[in-house]
């Protein structure tokens, strides 16, 4: 059929070729994105790795020191104490961020209360 519709041999090859583009192009396997969890494989199950991923994103991402203001990253000297690089302050935060929900309501409630 291919034959009878198309005689001319340049628009075979443009046919061939696309064909050959088309298909090579859609059977790529698409890869998901796995960022710092990759270093597992397809170890531990995926909703754990998962789960692994977010609090390691949230522990390495910047945060702002509340002592001299400085956006970047902080240092975590042992599960829930946190250091300032710059100015060196040291304090208490939660386990993989250098604050908590409960510590910042806490902090709110304080100075509302002083005034």
């Amino acid at each position: 059929m291919f034959n009878k519709i198309i005689n001319n041999r340049k628009l075979k090859l443009i046919y061939i070729i696309y064909s050959i583009i088309f298909w090579s192009v859609s059977r790529i396997p698409r890869k998901k994105v796995v960022g710092i969890a990759g270093r597992f494989g397809a170890r531990y199950g995926s909703s754990i790795r998962k789960r692994w991923k977010a609090v390691m994103e949230r522990r390495y991402q910047e945060y702002r020191c509340p002592y001299c203001g400085k956006i970047g990253r902080l240092e975590r000297i042992s599960v829930g104490i946190w250091r300032c690089p710059r100015c060196g302050a040291v304090w208490a935060g939660g386990a993989y961020t250098p604050t908590t929900e409960v510590g910042a309501s806490i902090i709110v409630t304080g100075v509302a209360s002083e005034k």
